[in-house]
């Protein structure tokens, strides 16, 4: 399997799902609902946020305590801005499948 290659598929079905979520009002956006995080927003701030997480850890990175974070699940972005942090996110993460993807150098050789 080649993760860039999955990645994008992911990146398609967001971008689907993302078209869909647009025209609607911020009511609907915000609508609680009784599964998983309890609303869109919720739902897609949560998997922005464990994307970031997941890319810094990748990328071996430190990540700052909880109340520094660029996206915290208490102060879910409007949609727009959702979305906006969402395409930067989508560089960081195929930067880091890049680099994750990237021959390595030997360092022995076998004979």
């Amino acid at each position: 399997m080649e993760p860039a290659h999955l990645y994008d598929y992911l990146a398609r079905a967001r971008s689907s799902l993302f078209d869909r979520v647009c025209p609607r009002t911020p009511e609907h956006y915000d609508r609680k609902f009784e599964i998983g995080p309890g609303s869109l927003a919720r739902t897609f701030t949560h998997v922005l946020i464990s994307e970031w997480y997941y890319v810094e850890r990748l990328m071996r990175r430190d990540v700052p305590p909880y109340p520094q974070w660029p996206i915290r699940d208490e102060d879910r972005p409007a949609f727009a801005a959702l979305e906006s942090a969402w395409r930067e996110q989508d560089a960081r993460t195929r930067e880091a499948i890049a680099a994750m993807c990237a021959p390595c150098p030997r360092t022995s050789s076998r004979s």
